[in-house]
């Protein structure tokens, strides 16, 4: 077992932020007891388990299938977990760093960005933590508008807004965009970006 833990110590220090999310996964993944405690747990928060023909409906298989390091898969570990203790009737103070990361990030992003882990990765660490989460929001907005710079219009996505970067990770500039035209059954547009570091323009097609 990790560190002596019991499994319902390593639950309890994982939704107070004394265990991180990447920790627990590992844990998830290696420790055999904290595994048969889960299982054993499963019926109690069947709903959010897959229960499909090819998933076997196990919690463990759940947790595992989380990428810990991707913001909105952390969140659903978090939410997983305190729905289970709150299915066992444990009183637990939960971390409230987890719920209020994913609001953040969610809500300074624009209609036309998307991408949870620019903003967890780039934005949020250049924030005070002591700042308050609607202080949070307008600032990651403000950085959000400066980054992800367009000359005129916005891109108008024809699917899920695939902003490009350039080789250090900075968001490209935002040229415009071609009149959608019919390309056999879909309709189909480029969006043109350029990397002002290089010079080089960047197309990005979609289809709807």
């Amino acid at each position: 077992m990790s560190d002596n833990l019991s499994p319902n110590d390593i639950l309890l220090g994982f939704v107070s932020g004394k265990i991180t999310a990447q920790t627990f996964h590992d844990m998830v993944c290696s420790d055999r007891s904290l595994q048969i405690y889960l299982d054993q747990k499963s019926n109690l928060i069947a709903r959010l388990i897959k229960k499909d023909d090819n998933d076997d409906p196990s919690l463990v298989n759940l947790l595992k299938s989380f990428n810990p390091s991707i913001l909105a898969e952390r969140f659903e570990i978090f939410y997983t977990i305190t729905q289970l203790l709150n299915a066992e009737g444990v009183k637990y103070e939960y971390c409230k760093s987890y719920a209020t990361e994913f609001f953040v990030v969610i809500d300074c992003m624009p209609y036309y960005v998307f991408d949870p882990d620019y903003v967890t990765n780039k934005i949020l660490p250049t924030i005070p933590e002591q700042y308050s989460t609607k202080k949070k929001i307008k600032q990651a907005r403000k950085i959000m508008k400066k980054e992800f710079k367009c000359k005129s219009k916005k891109p108008d996505w024809l699917q899920s807004p695939e902003w490009p970067y350039d080789s250090y990770g900075a968001p490209l500039y935002f040229l415009h965009q071609t009149k959608p035209i019919k390309d056999g059954r879909c309709y189909k547009s480029k969006f043109v970006f350029l990397n002002k570091k290089t010079g080089e323009e960047v197309i990005v097609e979609q289809f709807d």
